[in-house]
Parts: structure tokens; sequence; C-alpha cells
């Protein structure tokens, strides 16, 4: 059940943000990339977001940390249908990236294409976007997680699935729910002073023609455009659930963040999200490190792994009705640990 954002997020991410499969991004980018999506779908959705998986359909199995597929659902639980999403109301405001190198959409690289509409000294770029997830649908389970009875009991690909469903296989799950859509960025273009109504719709023509979208896409006023681009050509899974949640962990992260431990850590993990300047990030991310060392609590890599594996298993669907200000904690806390891990080059 999705609940309502429940604090106005502004991040500014360092621009080197790249789609899957694209140019390689400075590590920077990528950390304050992922701790962002992190954090917004494990508070909203109790989700954990992918990256190279695409697409995922509930009953798939696959594992974290690489990111690998295992076992199609189409092999092991032929009775699940495909794609059959429904709308969710999109995430449209409070995270601003900052746009001002290397940002990517569609595989384009925007500062060229910005630097293109700059060409013209009427028309200049705000250094932040805004970050939409819009569309976004979720895909279930069919008809629900009794589904999960139904698997493919003749095929030796899927032997192992007893040991998935009953959690014994550590790194590895059914998906039960994947959320499914597109990642877009608002751009603003600010007029200069003085320019004609011919000269801006010049402007947006040109904005049109550059971006590839139509006129039509491009929001105008007197002193400005707001147009948005996608960072994939298509929709894709962007974050998936599985069947249950280990509550010992979710407990044990809200008490540790309970009161003035979490205000300060989720400070900490804003305040690095949105840091543009290397060395200031780098700073930050010492910061947290420090955090856990001076609370002595240990810092989990693995923690979805945790999280999914962990004890006292309970139906992730009921997470955020029952233990939603929990899951502010542990979104805060899978932020910070994205935040100071190495990341793969390549997201």
């Amino acid at each position: 059940m999705m609940r309502p954002w429940p604090f106005r997020l502004i991040v500014t991410l360092f621009a080197a943000i790249v789609i899957a499969g694209s140019a390689r991004a400075d590590d920077h980018g990528i950390l304050q990339y992922k701790a962002a999506l992190t954090k917004i779908f494990l508070e909203m959705h109790a989700a954990i977001p992918v990256y190279s998986l695409n697409p995922v359909y509930p009953g798939d199995v696959i594992q974290f940390r690489p990111e690998l597929p295992l076992v199609s659902a189409r092999d092991c639980f032929p009775k699940q249908r495909h794609g059959d999403y429904v709308r969710l109301d999109p995430f449209k405001e409070g995270l601003s990236t900052d746009i001002s190198a290397g940002l990517e959409a569609k595989g384009q690289v925007l500062s060229k294409q910005i630097a293109e509409i700059e060409a013209d000294a009427s028309a200049s770029f705000s250094k932040t976007a805004i970050l939409q997830i819009d569309p976004l649908s979720v895909d279930d389970l069919e008809p629900d997680l009794t589904g999960l009875d139904k698997w493919d009991r003749s095929k030796p690909k899927c032997r192992d699935i007893p040991a998935v469903l009953a959690r014994q296989a550590p790194g590895k799950f059914v998906v039960a729910r994947v959320f499914h859509g597109t990642v877009r960025f608002g751009l603003t273009s600010d007029f200069g002073a003085n320019v004609s109504a011919t000269a801006r719709s010049q402007i947006i023509k040109k904005i049109s023609r550059v971006f590839g979208i139509s006129e039509a896409g491009v929001s105008a006023s007197a002193s400005s455009a707001y147009f948005l681009v996608s960072k994939s050509p298509d929709p894709k899974t962007l974050a998936v659930m599985p069947p249950y949640y280990s509550l010992k962990e979710i407990a044990t992260i809200a008490n540790f963040l309970a009161g003035a431990r979490g205000r300060e850590l989720e400070k900490l993990v804003l305040s690095a999200i949105q840091e543009p300047d290397r060395k200031a990030f780098d700073a930050l991310v010492q910061d947290i490190l420090a955090f856990f060392h001076q609370h002595d609590f240990q810092v989990q890599e693995d923690w979805a792994r945790r999280l999914v594996h962990g004890s006292d298993p309970i139906y992730a669907g009921d997470i955020h009705e029952k233990y939603g200000e929990r899951m502010e904690a542990v979104a805060t806390y899978a932020a910070a640990v994205v935040l100071i891990t190495r990341p793969q080059r390549r997201i």
C-alpha cells in the first residue's frame, strides 16, 4: 500500500547519473542516485530498487549483489500472468538533481543538449532538475501469495524453489511485487531579460528539436520554459518487493534510529545526497561512518539480504500499514549504507 510522501526531500545529485548500460559515471553520482531511489522506494512502497534487471515479473527468482536473474516465472510459476500492471499515483515532487555535467537521458548527454540551447544568449538552464517517477505502476502475484504454491514441480530448474520460498537461500527470493515506471527529469530554461514573444517561440522550437519532444510538452511562461525528458526510452522495472520482510531486522534498525539519532543520520544522509562537490561528499561519507562507529552499530552492506531473510517474517504488503514509521528509519539506514558502499561502476 502506498503512503503519502512524509516530507519534501530536496536533494542535489552529482550530474554523472547514467542509465543502465550507458557510459561510466563518477562513483559520487552513482552513490547519490542509488541512495535517493533506495530512500524513496523503501519509504513509500517498502520496495528495493533494482538497476540492471529489466524486466522483472512476479514469480521471478532473483539475487542481489550482484543483481542476477535466476529463474523465470514463466518456467516455474506458469499460472502467473506477466505485465498486468495497475497504475499508481506517480512520485512527482521534492527530488531535485544537479545537471551541471554528464547527466544522461535516453542515452544522450544532457549537458551537450543544454549547451546547444544555451548557445542562444536568450536562454539559460537552471542547474537542477526535478526528478519524477511517472508513470508508475505495480504488478502483483496472482491471486495473492497463494500463487507461490503453484510452482512447476516437474522441471529440474525449479528444484530450488522450496528453499527459496522457505527463505533458506541467502540473497535469493521470489518476487512478489514489481514496480514499473519511468524516471523523468524536469528541466527549466530561463529566458533572458526583455526577450520578445517571437524569440521565446524560437527557443521553444529549439528545445523541442534538440530534446526530441513535442512543443506541446513544453510549458512556457514569460520568464521560463519547463519540460520533461526521460532517463530511459521506455518504462522499466524500478523496484521489487519480496513476499516477506524480517520484523526483527526492521525493529533493530528502527530502535537504533529512534529520536535524536535518527534525525542526526537523516540529516547526514540528505546532506550527502545533495552535495555536488566530490571532496565535501567524501567528508560527509566519513561523517556517516563515524556516526555508526560512535554509536557502535554494525554497518551491514548486505542490508537487503538481511531485511529479506532475517527472523520473524512479516508479509511485506502489510509493512506500511503496520510499521510505516519504522520503515522510514529503515529507508534512512539503507540509504546511508548505500552511500558508504563502493558501487559497481555501471547502473
